[in-house]
């Protein structure tokens, strides 16, 4: 139970994120920019200018911003990725994947969570029990039991001794110890004690977070800036998307 409460709660956080990512999206057709007719006057005479120039340069670019898309999309039971045009792109033959964060996306394949570059690559094996998105340039991992913090690369570099992670925000990133949830900075120290029963990551300077039944929300410091009241009375933050798809 505490296990799928932690998940859907990545789920909800999805939104740095992320991630509705599970479900088959069909990309919205896409129009490219209008051009409008541009005038000169010479005179008493008007004349119209071709618009022509621009409209190739701006039809480029639309074509080549949905070139770079990376769509989740689902075929006999696979996934892959498609363009922004629709095309496949990365023939489906995941068991789950996330959305692209930081040119990367956790793919699953064979019940074990690995990272895959925008052209379909393996670039980290899978090789994982669990895996979220990269953000601030770091992505959580599950191994054995514990959680740390990868690179790009794949190398470790803070090592799995948390029960729960999350992706980073704004230097910050929440983690669970026992019960309690705190934060860290990127080289794995404790900023924030874990002392809160429920915590979301920054943003724009400011985290949500839950104790003994209150709520409020803290700075970088883990000082509160709005106190702790009935946390009913106080809406949640909105932030701490996970980017990529859905988690698990």
């Amino acid at each position: 139970m505490k296990k799928l409460h932690f998940l859907m709660i990545a789920i909800a956080l999805c939104g740095l994120t992320s991630c509705n990512k599970l479900k088959p999206q069909t990309p919205a057709t896409k129009q490219p920019p209008a051009a409008t007719d541009s005038k000169s006057t010479e005179g008493d005479n008007k004349t119209k200018e071709s618009p022509k120039p621009q409209v190739d340069k701006a039809t480029a670019a639309f074509q080549a911003s949905l070139s770079q898309e990376r769509l989740p999309v689902q075929n006999s039971g696979k996934w892959g990725y498609s363009d922004g045009a629709g095309k496949i792109v990365i023939k489906p033959q995941f068991d789950l994947v996330f959305e692209f964060s930081e040119d990367m996306a956790v793919v699953q394949k064979n019940e074990k969570w690995g990272y895959i570059d925008k052209k379909g690559k393996l670039v980290i094996k899978p090789q994982f029990n669990q895996a979220l998105a990269f953000s601030n340039g770091l992505a959580p991992v599950q191994i054995g039991e514990k959680w740390g913090y990868i690179d790009n690369t794949g190398n470790i570099i803070i090592k799995p001794q948390f029960d729960e992670a999350l992706p980073f925000s704004e230097g910050l990133a929440v983690v669970q110890i026992g019960d309690k949830k705190g934060y860290i900075n990127k080289t794995g120290n404790v900023v924030i004690k874990p002392q809160f029963d429920e915590a979301l990551p920054f943003v724009q300077g400011l985290a949500a977070v839950h104790k003994q039944n209150q709520q409020g929300y803290i700075d970088s410091s883990g000082s509160f800036i709005v106190d702790p009241q009935p946390a009913h009375t106080i809406p949640d933050s909105g932030g701490g998307k996970k980017p990529g798809k859905k988690n698990k």
